[in-house]
This record gives structure tokens, C-alpha cells and sequence, in this order.
């Protein structure tokens, strides 16, 4: 496998390169930013265009690279869906085998895509949290098998969408990124790049970071809207947002922190508002993305928004 500059990995000096030099990318990364028809200043990134259908890919080149250089021969990942995808493509193209453990309840299109890949698939009783402890477990009785999903190494790869943006704008930071929040990842990764472009003297400041949740599973948000930085878990969520139904966030105090550093916010939309928004962005704008990027649209239609806007669709609305 030779080593590849496309991709994310043209960013390398900020990422884990592996001490081989070897990856495993399928050009991830490079997506569009496109902008508003009907809202100015509001500009789409398209992170539905990487190669699985979703942002996923951009942690799981750096992950499935470092599982192939530690010699591992497996890989367990807790999803809801896309992350699973992800990981189970890239590990197919490593010659890995992937066990990924989802809720019972996960889109029949995601598990499929999944299983496509030739992934094993294991369905767990209960939520997200419940998923994650069977990986955990599985990793417990064999050391062997590594853990992958939101844990530092795929943080690092998702750094990449705050470089892009960057360049699209020709050297501008945004005054705004609207971002929806699972497990807090995502958000915080891209407070670590602005932060990591700061000492660089790449930028001289950081964009508000606004963190969108649905209403049926917003702990986040809960704890933003009371001025606390502890939030409490909430059991068994259910929302059509599945991308995003993370009760416990895995960083979900480092999320909180990027959001109040960068002076931003965090919402949360119903049920009801994303099932509008969804075909709202469709309809409007031309764009299909699942739910996670419907819970953002609403927000840039519920809110008015001041200066250069980046809104992060996610995953391609075929996924659900």
C-alpha cells in the first residue's frame, strides 16, 4: 500500500501520520462548500460527498491506518450507523475484519451498508451507551481486537473540515459553524483545529461554534441552558435523528467547553422542526441529507444569523 498525500492526509503535518508512512484513504475528504440560494452568507459543507456517505471517513483513515500498522487483524466499533459504515469500508480495504455493534433500532439502509462491507453485525437491547459497553467488553476478553470510534485518533482526522473551510474561504474564518452534536466529537475536534491554526499563525481567531442537538435527546443543551457544565445522561433517547442519539456524549464536557470558549451556543430542535427542515433543505436548496442535517437547517431557519455561516450537513439523507 503506497503512501498517499490526497485526501485528508495533504494535512498531514497536523495529523498522526503512522510511523510507516502507510494509509488507508479512498480520497476522503475535500468535500464541497457550497453556497445558500435563498440566505446570504450561509454556505453548506457537503460532507455527504465522502466516500461512505458521511464525515465518518475522515476519522477512520486515521484510525483503520494505525489498526494496519499495530498489526491488528480486528476492529469493534459502537455506532448508530454512519460511524459503523465507515469503519467497516476502510477495514475492508485494510483486509481487517470489523464487529460493529449497534441498537437494535438503526436505519435498515445503514445496516445494510454495513453488512455490505462484510462487517459483522451485532445487534445490542437498548441504546448507543448500551453498544459502546459491548465493545468494551468484547475488547476486554481480547486485547487483540481494537477499539475504534469516537475516541482521539478519529478527533484528529475530523480536525481536516476546519483546515477545508479555511481554504474554501480564501483564508477567512467563518463567523459561525453550526454543527450537530452525538457524542460531542465533531465539535470538539474542530476547536482543537482553530485552536491548532491560532499557534500556527495560520488564523487569527476561532468562529463561534453552535452545537445543535434534538430536543428528545439534548442533554448538552440542557446543561448549556442552565449555565452548568456537568449534564446529566439521559436513558433510552429516542429521536429520528439517529446520527445524533447519543445520550451520554463521549465528549460531552469537552463539547461544552469548545461551545463556551468560542463564545457559541447550543440548541435543540423537535422532532417535528427537523422532519420540516428536511425537505425544507431539499426542496429549497436541493440538498438531501438525513436528520442530523435537518436538526441544523432548522436552526438556520428558526434563528437570524449575523455574517459568514458554515452549516455542516453530515450524512446523505439515502442513509435513512
Amino acid at each position: 500500500m503506497k503512501t498517499s498525500p490526497a485526501g485528508i492526509w495533504r494535512w498531514e503535518t497536523f495529523l498522526p501520520v503512522p510511523p510507516t508512512g502507510k494509509i488507508v484513504s479512498m480520497n476522503e475528504g475535500n468535500t464541497s462548500l457550497i453556497e445558500s440560494v435563498k440566505r446570504k452568507n450561509i454556505f453548506y459543507k457537503l460532507e455527504f460527498e465522502n466516500p461512505t456517505g458521511s464525515f465518518k471517513d475522515r476519522g477512520s483513515t486515521v484510525e483503520i491506518s494505525h489498526a494496519l500498522f499495530n498489526g491488528y487483524k480486528k476492529v469493534v466499533c459502537a455506532s448508530t450507523g454512519n460511524m459503523g459504515a465507515s469503519i467497516s469500508a476502510y477495514a475492508a480495504r485494510a483486509g481487517i475484519h470489523a464487529t460493529i455493534c449497534i441498537p437494535h433500532h438503526v436505519p435498515l439502509n445503514k445496516m445494510r451498508q454495513i453488512e455490505a462491507y462484510g462487517a459483522k453485525l451485532v445487534k445490542v437491547k437498548g441504546d448507543y451507551q448500551d453498544a459502546l459497553k459491548k465493545t468494551w467488553e468484547m475488547n476486554a476478553h481480547n486485547p487483540k481486537i481494537m477499539l475504534t470510534g469516537d475516541y482521539p485518533l478519529r478527533m484528529e482526522g475530523q480536525k481536516t473540515i476546519a483546515f477545508e473551510i479555511v481554504e474554501q474561504l480564501n483564508g477567512k474564518v467563518p463567523d459561525q459553524i453550526i454543527v450537530p452534536i452525538g457524542n460531542g466529537t465533531l465539535i470538539t475536534a474542530l476547536h482543537a483545529a482553530f485552536v491548532e491554526m491560532i499557534q500556527t499563525k495560520m488564523v487569527k481567531k476561532v468562529p463561534k461554534l453552535i452545537g445543535v442537538q434534538a430536543q428528545n435527546c439534548s442533554p448538552l443543551e440542557k446543561a448549556w441552558k442552565n449555565n452548568t457544565m456537568r449534564f446529566v445522561p439521559i436513558q433510552n433517547p429516542q429521536t429520528i435523528a439517529g446520527a445524533i442519539e447519543c445520550g451520554n456524549p463521549v465528549y460531552g464536557l469537552e463539547a461544552l467547553m469548545a461551545v463556551k470558549q468560542t463564545n457559541g451556543k447550543i440548541l435543540s430542535v423537535s422532532e417535528a422542526e427537523m422532519k420540516r427542515a428536511k425537505l425544507s433543505l431539499a426542496r429549497k436548496e436541493g440538498l438531501y441529507s438525513e436528520y442530523s442535517g435537518a436538526a441544523v437547517q432548522a436552526v438556520v431557519e428558526n434563528h437570524l444569523w449575523k455574517g459568514t455561516t458554515i452549516v455542516l450537513l453530515c450524512g446523505h439523507g439515502l442513509k435513512e
